[in-house]
């Protein structure tokens, strides 16, 4: 049988024949650990001086106190009894289930391959609170560089019933102020009159107003493109349109989800 020495915090198994290094918490026939995310982050803190990044827990808040201003920017956030009422090309819109107003919610893609939520889940995000363009949004790990290590996810809870749309006329919808205590919530433009298609542009969307109107609404093709479904013309009429506003750089827009979305059009 060999004997031992300790050697700069080594185990040194002595035999006849051969002197072998083995570290001192694993027999010499063992492999090598596995090196894990933990050890990494603790190496890399020893190189740089700096303690391991831990990701910071998230806080509870409702859709309403990231409207309010009452969250910092960037703050791990997480937000419980939301619906999902759309799907759109880079996320889903959602909105606080007991909340008439200032209770949507953006919430975008976790990336390519990513299961979005189905529409009308009811789902708990956690996610980093962003305004984006004015829009507000909660992001899951992997849309956000300022939480890296913030384990965000969506949590779906079962199926509710869908909110009711919140009924506004084409002053409340075109007035930025009042608009945006309805952004990414479901909203139905209604009017005592026909509302008129004042103009599509090529990229789908299209501009909605009524007679002797200063205003006009916009329409977003971003989820339905209604215009080219419906065969839209400038000139015709509808009795409502409904779907999430959707808020970003160029202001307020109505985005239907289907041709249900866009009731009563007739032709010129």
């Amino acid at each position: 049988m060999g004997r031992g020495i300790w050697l700069a915090g080594l185990l040194v198994v002595t035999t006849g024949c051969e002197d072998r290094p083995t570290n001192e918490w694993q027999d010499a026939s063992d492999p090598p650990p596995q090196a894990t995310q933990e050890t990494a982050d603790t190496a890399r803190a020893a190189d740089t001086g700096e303690a391991p990044e831990v990701a910071p827990e998230a806080t509870a808040v409702r859709a309403r106190d990231l409207h309010d201003g009452l969250v910092e920017e960037g703050t791990l956030v997480e937000i419980a009894e939301l619906v999902v009422t759309a799907q759109g090309p880079d996320g889903v819109y959602a909105q606080d289930r007991f909340e008439s107003d200032h209770g949507g919610v953006f919430i975008p893609s976790a990336g390519p391959g990513a299961q979005p939520p189905a529409l009308a889940d009811r789902i708990r995000v956690v996610g980093v609170y962003q305004r984006v363009e004015g829009q507000v949004r909660v992001a899951p790990r992997g849309t956000s560089p300022r939480v890296p290590t913030a384990t965000g996810h969506i949590q779906t809870e079962g199926a509710v019933a869908m909110p009711s749309p919140v009924l506004l006329d084409l002053t409340g919808l075109t007035d930025p102020l009042a608009a945006d205590a309805y952004q990414s919530m479901v909203v139905r433009l209604i009017a005592t009159e026909p509302l008129l298609v004042n103009g599509i542009d090529d990229d789908g969307t299209w501009s909605i107003t009524v007679e002797e109107a200063s205003s006009v609404a916009e329409v977003d093709a971003r989820i339905f493109d209604a215009a080219d479904a419906l065969d839209l013309e400038e000139g015709g009429s509808l009795t409502l349109v409904q779907g999430p506003l959707h808020r970003d750089g160029n202001g307020f827009r109505l985005a239907p989800r289907s041709a249900t979305d866009v009731f009563g059009y007739e032709a010129p």
